[in-house]
């Protein structure tokens, strides 16, 4: 990110270094967040709230299932 110039790394004092959002990182952000809204409209478009919630609710769950059925050391290799 500080390569492409979208933040800034400031040292504030020894062993410490704030990052600081640049211009053309807060941009690239405003962008990013109005495709992220259109992607959402198109993706919900016709879908009412309740069945959406009910989407999101039921993945959940899905996710949660197949964690549960997976060992440990499969989803974490030093576990």
């Amino acid at each position: 990110m500080t390569d492409n110039g979208w933040l800034h790394l400031d040292p504030v004092a020894p062993g410490t270094t704030a990052m600081r959002i640049t211009d053309a990182g807060r941009e690239l952000l405003e962008q990013m967040s109005r495709t992220q809204a259109r992607t959402a409209q198109t993706l919900t478009d016709g879908v009412s709230a309740e069945d959406y919630e009910t989407v999101l609710r039921t993945l959940a769950t899905m996710l949660d299932n197949l964690e549960a059925a997976t060992p440990r050391s499969e989803t974490n290799p030093t576990g």
